[in-house]
């Protein structure tokens, strides 16, 4: 997470255009890296708006630019939800379902505009950009960084007796290390996939990075 200036907000704001254009090319310069520029912005990114980006925000609300992105393009337009500077976990959207529901059986919404929140949700989460949204594993992440190969290949010479004896405990050494210095090497990078660790997801480093272990 990071905190955006002026003037990276004013060029977010600019690539989601007013009115909001949210297709794939949007969304790629918005996430996605390209041989001209590196990743612009991240879901996480926190930036300063208010209400000339939404009528239902005060001057000086902060919220990332992922929760500006979800309720510019599913919530906004139901107008039953006011702007909802949430977190977006599973949790959170089984919610906004459940809401949702009540609002369509009270005639709140209608059913067309249930059907449309539900497509424009998969879309944005399930659909064709999520591999541009949504973090995932990075080629870093699922091999080992150079820095970390190499003390890898350092500590299987250093303790080669050790290792051919099949040692436990020197074996567990050896990958806390490694993987220590992948994640070091990884975080310096500014990989977003550092995220799916830092999340407490339950995702393992050292299952991901099984490349550290003697063969």
């Amino acid at each position: 997470m990071r905190f955006l200036n002026e003037k990276q907000t004013k060029e977010c704001l600019e690539i989601i255009g007013n009115p909001p254009k949210f297709d794939a090319q949007c969304f790629a310069n918005l996430f996605a890296a390209s041989k001209k520029h590196p990743i612009r912005f991240h879901p996480d990114d926190i930036m300063t708006i208010g209400p000339n980006e939404s009528k239902f925000l005060k001057e000086g609300t902060q919220t990332s630019v992922g929760c500006y992105v979800f309720n510019k393009f599913c919530l906004e337009e139901l107008e039953i939800f006011g702007y909802a500077n949430i977190e977006l976990d599973s949790k959170m959207i089984g919610k906004i379902n459940n809401l949702l529901d009540t609002a369509q059986r009270e005639g709140d919404i209608t059913p067309e505009q249930r059907a449309t929140f539900i497509d424009k949700y998969q879309y944005l989460f399930g659909g064709p950009l999520s591999h541009i949204i949504n973090t995932s594993l990075s080629h870093n992440v699922l091999t080992l960084p150079p820095k970390a190969k190499k003390l890898r290949t350092e500590l299987f010479k250093q303790y080669k007796d050790e290792l051919d004896a099949n040692d436990p405990e020197v074996s567990a050494m050896i990958e806390n290390r490694v993987v220590d210095e992948a994640m070091r090497e990884i975080r310096e990078t500014g990989d977003p996939s550092i995220a799916i660790f830092d999340s407490g997801s339950g995702v393992d480093p050292y299952v991901c990075h099984e490349g550290c272990h003697h063969r």
